[in-house]
């Protein structure tokens, strides 16, 4: 074989100090500073941009993850680090014994046993032809991105997929593992939501309450019923409160378990789900909020607000604006009639009539 038994002594040590901490400021290139750190100063030379790396579906399950180049090279590439474990990619050499040929490749490997591996005398990545050394078959899938944020979503989509299928079989901690990863990867590709300037701000929002819900039913399963209310809350600030959405039973259940009525539990969640991702203050956060709410329902405070519409009926038809995005005003019910202009969320319009197509 052209691999060695183990990773070099030497690349071990080198990894030992080198720090697994997401980097960023407010000046230089975030890929960059995510890859080598506020502290890199590019010693060894010009270097090519950063390659992020997803693994998945390999027979060892430490190897999947998402790899983002360490502080540290090894011959003339970035080493690899999984975010999730101890699993590393690195480029490695074999000298023939008959020959004295260098012949290099990849190995993807743990704690210095090499798990995967490819021959290649190129130094990118290959995508293709892994072979399996002492891991588990099948070899693994590894898709590679050019930024952070593309790696991270790809990763959020094949995570929560994987906690959907633990979910089918029941197997509640992997659910909980695989839901976990999913949330981390999907806060990594767009960490200011829809105030992201990207396309897809409304499926990323639908994504996370889906996936938040999934975490929420891992979590009645393992008992944990504080910490299912907790995501079930969250879950809800990312749809629209007329929207159903899993999270919303999940979120009365774990009342019920927690000693609230019925009634009190689905006031709790419908106060949650009138609130909106802006109004969202992150996870732990939620916490205190969610703990005074809890309390106030076991003691069957919580009231339902009726609204009183007061509107004039003048025989138009009225709507409230709850996605302004797509809300534009047109002089005719004609989409090629003349734009007259655009309304903010929850502003009220009125029309004549509803079109068949909308």
């Amino acid at each position: 074989s052209w691999l060695r038994p183990s990773l070099s002594a030497s690349l071990q040590q080198l990894l030992a100090s080198a720090p697994m901490d997401d980097c960023s400021g407010p000046r230089g290139n975030l890929d960059f500073r995510v890859a080598h750190g506020n502290g890199w100063n590019n010693k060894g030379g010009a270097v090519n941009p950063p390659t992020f790396v997803v693994v998945r579906n390999a027979g060892t399950g430490e190897a999947d993850g998402v790899y983002k180049p360490g502080e540290r090279r090894w011959l003339d590439h970035d080493v690899y680090q999984n975010r999730y474990g101890d699993c590393i990619i690195s480029r490695e050499v074999q000298k023939s014994p008959k020959t004295g040929e260098l012949k290099h490749g990849f190995v993807l490997g743990k704690d210095g046993r090499p798990l995967y591996g490819v021959k290649t005398e190129r130094l990118a990545l290959p995508l293709k032809n892994w072979k399996v050394f002492q891991g588990h078959e099948p070899a693994p899938e590894i898709l590679t991105f050019s930024n952070w944020s593309d790696a991270c979503q790809h990763a959020a989509w094949y995570f929560a997929q994987e906690a959907e299928n633990a979910a089918k079989g029941g197997h509640w901690k992997v659910v909980l593992m695989m839901a976990d990863r999913a949330f981390d990867c999907h806060t990594n590709a767009r960490p200011k939501g829809r105030g992201d300037v990207r396309q897809g701000g409304s499926e990323w929002s639908e994504q996370l309450c889906d996936l938040l819900g999934t975490r929420a039913d891992a979590l009645l399963h393992l008992g944990q019923y504080k910490r299912a209310l907790v995501d079930a809350c969250a879950a809800v600030h990312f749809v629209a409160a007329f929207d159903w959405s899993k999270a919303r039973t999940r979120g009365i259940t774990a009342c019920l378990n927690l000693g609230v009525e019925e009634p009190q539990a689905k006031l709790l969640i419908e106060d949650m789900a009138k609130r909106s991702d802006r109004d969202f203050p992150g996870v732990k956060a939620l916490e205190g909020v969610v703990e005074l709410m809890l309390e106030r329902a076991k003691q069957g405070q919580l009231k339902e607000v009726v609204l009183v519409d007061e509107t004039p009926d003048d025989g138009r038809l009225y709507f409230r604006v709850v996605d302004p995005e797509d809300c534009q005003l047109h002089a005719a019910p004609d989409w090629s009639s003349r734009c007259l202009g655009r309304r903010d969320f929850n502003d009220i319009v009125r029309g004549a009539q509803i079109l068949k197509n909308g």
